[in-house]
């Protein structure tokens, strides 16, 4: 995190979308000798002048002088304007510690604060890493899967989970356990159902079900005891009790789902009075205006003010699934207009074909049944390559050693042999534990996941040309900048906003909410 290689452009109608991956590889280096330490997401400045976890536990002996203080305006410490006043002003804070789980369609996380100290100087809020040993990374989330044991008890969430399940693979009590992954885009599918009634695929057998408030209540159940031991190994001195708990998904969620998410989280143990549900586009929204409508806000890079009433496009893209909102925006009041929940084609999708294409659909399956990690690691290492994907320089992805064998078991042959016979010979070359793949072609994978955006985009402003809806926020986990920059050529009027870590705007958004009024 820290300090952005934002560039500006002349074009007033645009913010371009940073190129963090050499920094992103620095901080992955600290990352690992840090051990899971969390990261404040905030500017360099307050980086190097407050808000350390330490200096958090003399701020939790003077929570009395605090709780009485008057109500606070809103001060910002950025390196852009250090000690600015806004005019933004805060709710009086219900509770004094202020946590978002977000539960998306790929990954999922959570981030907490000291309500006072963010709302007093928008610094301290921190977000735990969660680290993929066996894909060699370090990431603000983790995966949105969860793992029970055969007696159905929680064995792990995220990448543990999928890291475990790859291990016990060939033991002969594997299909006896319970793995869900990706879970909340069958969410989707829950309109018109009793909320009781409604179940989740296990994502290695189909015909394997569970309840899906008992799967995501699990889940939720995991993150809350993350926080605790976060809270717990700082000696923070918090309890339950100082909790205020922000549960949120992307897209906008349906009465029925509102229902289900409520009874999870109460059955995960959180308190009704300690529980806001926020819905994904009113917390991408809060988080957008914020950033947006004072002079400099919470350590994020300033953004030209946005008109008093508009109308935008807020688009999430997920990964697995897409979700485009039409919000209309009247001074201080907000309104969803509609809300388009898309599992159409990605460029991972994309990708799977090609694999299938040279190593045959035999090993895939095998792969996926028997050896998820491999399988999963390999669409990990193409995820990352993609979202830093630059149109003149040949992409290469590492392929976990899995992948050979298993080819190798099934045709006897070996990659480097076969590539050659292919009609995407001059394209695609292996080297070692690695597969170089040319910008021509690795563009391809793009071209099919853009264009179902991009369609749902143009059918989204044809319904409504005399709206003139003039801005688009991109957010998300698997934001690009193929689809950034396509949009951004074809709709040359449009404002493109997209933040400095769009993986973290609805978490941001959601703690937010809680605090602005």
């Amino acid at each position: 995190m820290g300090t952005s290689n934002s560039k500006k452009t002349n074009d007033a109608n645009t913010t371009v979308i940073p190129d963090h991956h050499e920094q992103q590889q620095k901080d992955n280096a600290q990352l690992k000798k840090e051990s899971r330490q969390p990261v404040k997401v905030t500017n360099q400045t307050h980086h190097q002048t407050t808000g350390t976890l330490q200096s958090l536990q003399k701020q939790q002996q003077d929570r009395t002088s605090l709780n009485n203080a008057p109500k606070p305006s809103v001060v910002y410490t950025s390196g852009h304007r250090p000690g600015k006043a806004s005019s933004l002003k805060t709710k009086q804070l219900k509770r004094e510690v202020i946590v978002a789980i977000e539960i998306g369609y790929s990954h999922s996380g959570y981030v907490f604060c000291l309500g006072e100290k963010y709302a007093l100087e928008g610094v301290g809020l921190y977000c735990p890493n969660w680290e993929a040993k066996d894909k060699r990374g370090v990431n603000f989330k983790t995966s949105t899967a969860i793992l029970f044991r055969p007696n159905k008890s929680i064995h792990s969430i995220g990448y543990e989970a999928e890291e475990h399940v790859s291990r016990i693979q060939g033991e002969p009590d594997a299909g006896k356990w319970f793995f869900f992954k990706n879970f909340m885009v069958e969410f989707n599918n829950l309109k018109g159902k009793a909320v009781e009634d409604f179940k989740i695929k296990d994502f290695c057998q189909n015909k394997v079900t569970m309840k899906a408030v008992d799967v995501i209540s699990s889940f939720i159940s995991q993150m809350k005891d993350e926080l605790r031991n976060e809270l717990s190994r700082h000696q923070l001195g918090y309890n339950d009790n100082d909790i205020q708990w922000m549960l949120t998904t992307p897209g906008k969620l349906e009465p029925s789902q509102l229902q289900l998410m409520n009874t999870a989280a109460i059955k995960a143990g959180i308190k009704n009075d300690q529980l806001t549900l926020v819905q994904g586009p009113e917390a991408e929204l809060m988080y957008n205006r914020t950033f947006t409508r004072s002079p400099s806000t919470f350590g994020e890079y300033e953004i030209s003010p946005l008109p008093k009433n508009y109308r935008s496009i807020l688009v999430h893209l997920g990964g697995v699934a897409m979700s485009l909102t039409v919000v209309d925006v009247n001074e201080t009041k907000t309104k969803i207009l509609e809300t388009i929940f898309n599992t159409n084609e990605s460029a991972k999708d994309e990708f799977l074909k090609f694999l299938t294409r040279l190593f045959g659909g035999d090993v895939l399956t095998f792969l996926r049944e028997y050896h998820p990690l491999d399988y999963s690691e390999l669409l990990y290492n193409f995820e990352k390559k993609m979202r830093y994907f630059q149109s003149d320089k040949v992409v290469t992805v590492r392929v976990p050693p899995g992948w050979y064998d298993a080819y190798k078991e099934f045709t006897g042959d070996t990659l480097t042999n076969t590539i050659n016979q292919t009609t995407f010979s001059e394209a695609v070359t292996f080297q070692n534990d690695k597969i170089r793949i040319s910008p021509e072609f690795f563009r391809k994978f793009y071209e099919n996941a853009t264009q179902c955006i991009m369609e749902e985009v143009e059918t989204t402003l044809e319904k409504q040309p005399a709206l003139e809806i003039g801005i688009v926020f991109v957010a998300g986990d698997h934001v690009d900048r193929v689809f950034v920059n396509t949009l951004k050529e074809r709709y040359p009027a449009l404002r493109v906003i997209v933040s400095i870590n769009p993986e973290l705007v609805v978490l941001k958004g959601s703690v937010l909410y809680e605090i602005m009024e």
